[in-house]
C-alpha cells in the first residue's frame, strides 16, 4: 500500500523561490523536513508561478485555478494555497468569486484532499490594510465552502 502523502502547493513568487532559488524555496525545504503520522514519505508538487494569484496571471499566464488544474489529481492529499499579494487592488467580489471557483476546482479534482489557505504575507508585524482586503476575500470564500 502506498503511504506517500501528496501535497500540491499553489502560489506565487513566495513559493517559487524568487530572490533565492527553487532549492531554497519553502516548499522544497518542507519536503525534506516534514513527516506526517502514518506516512512514510511526503511528495510535494510545487505548482507556484511568479506573479500569479486568484485573479492575477503569472509570468506564464496562469492563475491559481490554472495551477490547480495542472497539478492536482485525485491522489492529492493536501492542497496548500499560499498568497497572493498579486491580487491587491482587485474588486473584492470578483476576487471572492475567483477564490471560490479555485477552491471548488481543487475539491472537484481531489475530493478527499484537505485544502489549506494561507493569505498573503505582510512585510511587517503591523496589519497591512491592503493585504487584509485580499485575506478577507479568501476567508469569506473558505467559510462559504465550509
Amino acid at each position: 500500500m502506498d503511504t506517500t502523502a501528496r501535497i500540491v502547493v499553489i502560489g506565487d513568487s513566495l513559493s517559487t523561490g524568487l530572490g533565492t532559488s527553487p532549492n531554497q524555496a519553502w516548499p522544497k525545504l518542507l519536503q525534506s523536513s516534514v513527516r506526517l503520522p502514518g506516512k512514510r514519505a511526503v511528495e510535494i508538487t510545487n505548482a507556484a508561478e511568479n506573479g500569479s494569484g486568484y485573479l492575477a496571471t503569472g509570468v506564464e499566464g496562469d492563475t491559481f485555478r490554472m495551477e490547480v488544474q495542472a497539478a492536482v489529481t485525485p491522489e492529492t492529499d493536501v492542497i496548500l494555497f499560499f498568497g497572493s499579494d498579486n491580487d491587491v487592488g482587485a474588486n473584492p467580489e470578483e476576487l471572492k468569486a475567483a477564490v471560490t471557483s479555485t477552491f471548488g476546482a481543487a475539491s472537484s479534482l481531489a475530493p478527499k484532499a484537505t485544502l489549506v489557505a494561507i493569505g498573503p504575507l505582510s512585510g511587517s508585524e503591523e496589519p497591512d490594510q491592503v493585504l487584509a482586503e485580499v485575506c478577507s476575500s479568501e476567508v469569506s470564500a473558505a467559510q462559504d465552502m465550509g
